[in-house]
């Protein structure tokens, strides 16, 4: 499995699919990879289930400057896990139906 350090992307063919990057490197049980983005609602559930569950994660706000600009929070949040945590922390999102943000 490659990795672009860049975008914390994981990658079968060896090109970054969200940025093109082709100088990814091989992922390390350390390495903190991109495992979804939420809207702000369902984030907050999937903190609770990761904490429960005892998988490190972290979940940084992403969405339009605008809002912030209000002081208002950010509407996504997009979950970073260590690769060693990566296919338990899918495992775990798999069982449920919440609406990813593409």
């Amino acid at each position: 499995m490659k990795y672009c350090k860049k975008c914390r992307e994981l990658s079968d063919s060896g090109v970054c699919d969200t940025c093109g990057n082709d100088k990814l490197i091989d992922v390390s049980p350390t390495d903190f990879c991109f495992i979804a983005e939420y809207e702000s609602t369902y984030g907050e559930m999937v903190k609770g289930i990761f904490t429960g569950e005892n998988i490190p994660f972290s979940a940084v706000p992403y969405g339009t400057g605008a809002r912030s600009g209000f002081g208002l929070r950010l509407e996504n949040l997009r979950f970073y896990v260590h690769y060693e945590y990566y296919g338990a922390a899918k495992d775990i999102l798999s069982g449920f139906s919440f609406p990813t943000v593409e």
